[in-house]
């Protein structure tokens, strides 16, 4: 265990550094969380039907409310369109319009080239370090989750 608070402090602030940094990017096409949903509506829909949005927020691991806003809001910007489930009309679904394809390679184009950047700066040693360090992290996490909500 490392007993140095030092550390500690040093391992929770470049954590808050890295959120507030990706967080508050000025240049950025769409919120962090319609690009989630654009890409993962445009990557994973197949049919004209679409997808639950109760599916969305499980596989997203994003609370109900969150999933609505969310939804609400790339309605608003015609990148999705509604529809019910006849037999029951609590299933509502979600797929993309032509608006929200091009939005969602959009995203997509603008996320590959931040990362690319971004490899490309750090270069390729520090990119697999840094994808083994994070794996332990994501590790770590999963495997203390409870301790992680108390």
């Amino acid at each position: 265990m490392i007993e140095n608070n030092s550390s500690l402090q040093d391992f929770f602030n470049v954590f808050q550094k890295l959120k507030k940094v990706t967080h508050t990017q000025k240049n950025m096409p769409f919120k962090q969380s319609d690009m989630m949903v654009l890409h993962y509506l445009h990557k994973h829909v197949t049919d004209e039907q679409g997808m639950k949005v109760s599916e969305i927020g499980k596989l997203l691991e994003l609370a109900p409310p969150t999933v609505t806003a969310i939804i609400n809001s790339l309605e608003e910007k015609n990148y999705i369109i509604r529809s019910y489930n006849k037999q029951d009309r609590r299933n509502v679904y979600v797929s993309l319009t032509e608006d929200g394809v091009r939005a969602a390679e959009e995203a997509t184009q603008f996320f590959i080239k931040k990362m690319q950047g971004c490899m490309d700066y750090i270069g390729e040693e520090d990119t697999k370090e840094l994808l083994r360090i994070t794996n332990k992290i994501i590790e770590y996490v999963s495997l203390n989750k409870e301790d992680m909500n108390a």
